[in-house]
């Protein structure tokens, strides 16, 4: 490594927590060694966003935006790391627009990857609500040839007692005095 940035390097275990999410933000990490995982509470449970392997860099967002951090990064195996506060990253991203080049490009590297993953669920959620407005449909189809037999049966009904009033009210009665 670099005797210029063994400076910044320590060395976590597997399950450090490096940050959590809605902290506010001093440093930004880089992976020497090990894997970290990005971590974010969704409802109840918590997902993992990313395993980020080494010479991937993170906790840069909450630095850049002045914001908490957005998600929690935990160790998923010993890691060396190099820990850069906020200002020495500023002071190097202006000192060396390479880093904010590579910095920029992963950036949209990642906003690729998101936008990816934002069109493959939507286009998951349109297809399972295609589903079942498909089964509401049939099922609305099924109710209304049900309700069409139904009105069929009772027309049906309708005649035939009909016919039948009519055939007992015209025909004769065997007992009646004309048959004797």
């Amino acid at each position: 490594m670099n005797d210029a940035l063994e400076r910044f390097a320590r060395d976590f275990p597997a399950g450090s927590v490096l940050f959590e999410e809605g902290q506010p933000g001093d440093y930004m990490y880089v992976v020497q060694t090990g894997e970290v995982e990005i971590r974010r509470q969704v409802g109840e449970t918590e997902r993992v966003l990313a395993i980020l392997p080494p010479g991937e860099f993170f906790g840069e967002m909450a630095i850049l935006n002045g914001r908490p951090r957005s998600a929690t990064a935990v160790c998923k195996t010993k890691a060396r790391l190099l820990v850069i506060e906020g200002k020495t990253f500023e002071a190097m991203m202006r000192a060396r627009p390479e880093i904010a080049l590579r910095i920029i490009k992963a950036l949209a590297t990642r906003l690729d990857l998101l936008r990816a993953r934002i069109l493959a669920s939507v286009a998951a959620r349109a297809d399972r609500t295609r589903d079942v407005i498909r089964g509401a449909s049939d099922y609305l189809d099924v109710q209304r040839a049900a309700g069409a037999m139904e009105a069929e049966v009772r027309r049906a009904r309708s005649l035939l007692s009909g016919s039948m009033s009519a055939t007992v009210s015209f025909a004769p009665a065997p007992w009646s005095s004309r048959h004797r």
